[in-house]
């Protein structure tokens, strides 16, 4: 099965008087199960096109599927409650809540759904051991190093057990050793 499916996917941003095309006819598809990297210079259109491979962006032409579900035309919420099901996503700018606990940020994937249960709660915590930094749980993320906190926003995508993880540098703040942990 398919994972994601892109096919003639553009997409264009406005720039005060300027047309910017960030992504241009790409068709793409990720088999399920498949390592998948992308690679560029900065400017290239690598974000934009992991936003458009997890249906976080809309593109201005093409069609996006992820798991057979086109996605290309649901209304934002609709396509919101899909992805939240289907994709866990790692921002470049890691998108944490600095007044919130580790532990939180890792369960906020969790909210929509009425909160974290018990489970999620205990995946959470096996996760934040896994990357080594369980003894951080109860620690607010704006006290954390650049490598903890990208390591709390890897475990904040894999809390809900995606079929679909995208990662934007997941490993620019790790160190050596725990780039290797990550994969």
């Amino acid at each position: 099965m398919t994972a994601i499916a892109l096919t003639g996917v553009r997409k264009r941003y406005r720039d005060g008087d300027r047309r910017i095309a960030a992504v241009q006819a790409t068709d793409l598809e990720v088999p399920r199960g498949a390592l998948f990297v992308l690679a560029g210079p900065s400017g290239s259109g690598k974000t934009t096109l992991l936003g458009l491979m997890g249906a976080m962006t809309a593109p201005t032409s093409g069609a996006v599927a992820l798991l057979g579900d086109d996605m290309t035309h649901l209304r934002d919420h609709h396509r919101t409650a899909r992805r939240r099901e289907r994709v866990g996503f790692v921002f470049q700018a890691l998108s944490l809540i600095d007044d919130m606990t580790t532990l939180e940020n890792v369960l906020l994937p969790c909210v929509p759904a009425g909160g974290a249960r018990d489970a999620e709660k205990t995946r959470a915590r096996e996760l934040l051991e896994r990357f080594g930094i369980g003894d951080v749980a109860g620690t607010r993320v704006e006290r954390l190093s650049g490598g903890q906190r990208q390591r709390v926003a890897i475990a904040r995508a894999l809390i809900l057990d995606p079929p679909i993880l995208l990662l934007d540098e997941p490993t620019a703040h790790l160190d050596g050793a725990a780039a290797l942990g990550v994969v």
